[in-house]
């Protein structure tokens, strides 16, 4: 709390604490966070982005395998202004070939409409909320992994998320 004030990311006011800076705070985090244990995987398929978000989720309740989105795939979930054209998702390490089956994925080194990535820290997967049609990352967690990739088009829907993470 203190190193958050002090920064000047957070405020006090009537005996509340409030983040008052988020997209700085967000940036410093980002800048500290380090995904380079996560293990990644491109993946092509045939069937469309809805249609592999929904095989996705439906793996839960046929399987129990959870598979949590992330990046664009969870953005679009807090903000529906997001556009994206590849799904993200996190898959535990002991669901990973059972998921590539059941979704009939193809392996590739480029041009892929998939990511899995393996976490190698399971608190991503913490407090994942279940809407109507997936798991999705927190909105923190969301903008973290927007932000490790550093792709055209990813500020605009960075600042979108992160309005809507402030306006909540």
């Amino acid at each position: 709390k203190t190193y958050l004030l002090n920064k000047e990311w957070a405020i006090t006011y009537d005996g509340k604490f409030r983040i008052s800076n988020v997209e700085s705070l967000m940036k410093a985090w980002s800048s500290d966070y380090n995904k380079g244990k996560d293990v990644s995987y491109e993946f092509y398929s045939l069937d469309t982005i809805p249609e592999i978000e929904y095989n996705l989720h439906s793996l839960y309740a046929k399987k129990g395998i959870k598979c949590t989105l992330t990046s664009f795939s969870a953005a679009v979930r807090y903000s529906p202004t997001v556009r994206y054209n590849k799904v993200s998702v996190y898959v535990e390490q002991q669901d990973f070939d059972e998921v590539i089956n059941e979704l009939n994925l193809k392996k590739v080194d480029t041009g892929g409409n998939v990511t899995i990535i393996i976490p190698y820290n399971e608190c991503v997967l913490m407090h994942a909320w279940q809407t109507k049609d997936a798991f999705v990352v927190t909105p923190v967690q969301a903008v973290l992994d927007l932000m490790q990739n550093k792709t055209t088009g990813e500020e605009p829907a960075q600042a979108r998320l992160l309005k809507a993470d402030t306006d909540n």
